[in-house]
């Protein structure tokens, strides 16, 4: 009887787990969404800071 009890508890605390490992990959999954949105973000701002520089440098120039 006690055997059978332990058993019961191992498979849903295996069971437990296996939902907690499920939720922190999905979790995981849209932490790199979220960098891959970041880093593209990031580079368009650099882009944008590196035109806006360049295009200042040609400005005080003509003065």
């Amino acid at each position: 009887m006690v055997l059978l009890a332990v058993l019961i508890w191992g498979a849903s605390s295996y069971k437990a787990l296996q939902q907690r490992l499920k939720e922190k990959h999905e979790a995981n999954l849209q932490l790199e969404k979220d960098l891959d949105i970041a880093k593209r973000s990031a580079k368009v701002a650099y882009q944008a800071k590196k035109e806006f520089l360049s295009n200042m440098s040609h400005e005080s120039g003509r003065h």
